[in-house]
């Protein structure tokens, strides 16, 4: 059962990845490539909490085209990423490619074309993370096992970070009902569900931290313009200040940390 659903999960996204949405799609337009290059706020944030320096060695789940890990690689990371479609990492590849050739020098992210519960990369890591992938494997034991080979890529003390939508935000109903986003089925993660799923799986020092305040206001077809600046005006604060029963319900996103135990600790074994 738990294969299946795995099979299944990895077939949806194979096909959206196919088609080439705004998200997944590739460009060779200079000014694009080099705007998806830019250090995301969000990236920016996983590497302060974790305080990972370059050249640490970063593990991508579903790295799809590179968007979280050609920053990385342009920052001096050294990168691997795992994705099931073919073609979503050849794109990777492609635009960073070009990018080399705009900046005069050689970029490299090793990319790994295979489900991520197979895939036995070469050598530990100081960060495994996913973004937004681990939420579309509805049947728990699936979803344990993956978040445990995470775990079992990173080096001891190294960082694990799941991040996924928030479940619990005031649109998630209607977003839903409406499909306002992927429809790839996704379970609804909580602050506490986050925390409690990182810890089952042996995870030390976990955090979970909502980010992206009043995000799913943009997730609507037509965002009025109030909303926008709304949206643009709570960007500017420092998530980490706001009150957490303010951020945990309007944060769209959630970002849990947890370091991987030293032998000596706890194993890493789902409750």
């Amino acid at each position: 059962m738990a294969s299946e659903s795995s099979n299944e999960t990895s077939r949806q996204w194979e096909a959206l990845l196919s088609e080439g949405d705004a998200y997944h799609r590739n460009t060779d337009d200079p000014g694009e490539l080099r705007r998806c290059s830019r250090m995301t706020r969000k990236l920016r944030f996983f590497l302060r909490q974790t305080g990972l320096r370059p050249p640490a060695d970063v593990f991508e789940f579903g790295c799809g085209n590179g968007n979280q890990l050609i920053p990385l690689a342009l920052a001096g990371y050294r990168c691997t990423g795992v994705d099931v479609s073919e073609r979503a990492l050849k794109n990777m590849t492609d635009s960073l490619a070009v990018l080399g050739k705009m900046l005069g020098r050689k970029l490299f992210i090793e990319a790994v074309h295979a489900d991520f519960i197979n895939c036995r990369p070469e050598g530990l890591f100081d960060l495994v993370f996913h973004v937004g992938v681990l939420e579309h494997f509805l049947d728990t034991h699936t979803r344990h096992s993956y978040l445990l080979h995470m775990f079992d890529l990173a080096r001891p003390g190294g960082h694990v970070v799941h991040a996924v939508p928030n479940g619990v935000h005031p649109l998630r109903a209607l977003q839903r009902s409406q499909r306002w986003s992927y429809e790839v089925p996704e379970m609804d993660y909580s602050v506490e569900s986050l925390a409690e799923e990182l810890v089952s799986c042996g995870g030390q020092e976990v955090r979970v931290f909502p980010w992206n305040m009043y995000g799913y206001e943009l997730i609507r077809p037509q965002v009025p313009i109030w909303r926008k600046m709304r949206y643009y005006a709570w960007q500017l604060l420092p998530f980490e200040w706001l009150p957490r029963r303010l951020s945990s319900v309007e944060g769209y996103w959630l970002a849990g940390f947890a370091r991987k135990a030293f032998p000596h600790g706890a194993s890493a074994a789902c409750e």
